[in-house]
């Protein structure tokens, strides 16, 4: 079954397996109850099934340039992957603010630190890389080169994107993964891989730099090319900083892990609020990003 065969691999279970030591993989226990529910796909708390059932399932967070009829899942993940915004508080920022790629960018730069941690140069969203291709539009979220066992230096360039296994999850409307009879469990991910490649692929070879398409379930689960990268990445900090290859690696997937884990949380927690306040500020933030709220909302510019 899709759903049990995304969350029994062990790169799904590793921010259950975090002793919260640091501040940075601490857990609030709204998110870490959030998370667990989201797992098993269950109910998100009593709020949300009271929000689906008083306002017709309808998502008021949904842009108004898609469509309007997406409805909301009892067990959230059409918040966590089907809205086309998220609501961001990337590196504490005084005020969230909605963006398309919130979650994505927390990733990232998680993914980012890790390449700085084994000590390989890295920059995170480069513009220079693709000369005469607009780099608004076409340019990978990581630049790092690896050297590992002497090898000389091999430049690899890093696509993040998060995928949701299950269907559904745009309208709201999932198929219930316990009764799926689904024969490819990581079809959704391959798709997402595949389209990885037809972007930037050719690019990458004309540029003589290995691309890596790196690839998140919202499960947590990581497609086997980003496990294969972060084992590249584990294996030259293992050369450098003098710690087995397996610890590295495995501190590496728990770092994302957590991160994906908290924004989860942060995401469901933070709209099933709003909802159920009937915050009307907050909503427009979610469908119209910051500029619009402060147009309406600054007294400078009421006439």
């Amino acid at each position: 079954m899709l759903h049990f065969q995304s969350i029994q691999d062990d790169t799904a279970a590793k921010w259950l397996q975090v002793y919260p030591r640091y501040a940075d993989l601490c857990i609030p226990n709204e998110y870490y109850s959030i998370n667990l529910n989201v797992r098993y796909f269950m109910d998100i708390l009593p709020s949300i099934s009271s929000c689906v059932n008083i306002r017709g399932a309808k998502c008021i967070y949904c842009s108004r340039h898609r469509k309007e009829n997406n409805e909301v899942d009892r067990t959230g993940h059409h918040f966590i992957n089907g809205c086309s915004k998220d609501c961001d508080d990337f590196l504490q920022t005084s005020k969230p603010g909605a963006h398309f790629h919130a979650t994505h960018n927390h990733v990232r730069h998680v993914l980012y630190n890790c390449c700085k941690h084994s000590l390989s140069p890295c920059r995170e969203e480069p513009k220079d890389i693709f000369i005469g291709v607009d780099a608004s539009r076409k340019r990978p979220d990581v630049i790092t080169s690896l050297s590992v066992k002497s090898v000389p230096y091999v430049d690899y360039a890093i696509d993040v994107t998060i995928v949701s296994p299950f269907i559904g999850v745009q309208s709201g409307k999932l198929q219930n993964p316990a009764g799926a009879n689904v024969i490819e469990p990581d079809k959704r991910a391959n798709a997402a891989c595949k389209k990885k490649n037809d972007t930037y692929l050719e690019l990458c070879n004309a540029k003589k730099v290995k691309f890596v398409p790196f690839v998140m379930y919202t499960t947590g689960k990581l497609h086997s090319g980003a496990v294969k990268f972060l084992e590249l990445v584990a294996e030259q900090a293992a050369d450098r900083r003098h710690v087995p290859p397996g610890i590295i690696k495995n501190y590496y997937m728990k770092l994302l892990s957590v991160c994906l884990v908290k924004r989860i949380g942060f995401i469901i927690s933070t709209k099933v609020n709003g909802w159920q306040s009937n915050n009307h500020d907050l909503v427009e933030v979610y469908r119209f990003g910051n500029e619009r709220v402060i147009e309406v909302g600054d007294p400078k510019f009421d006439n």
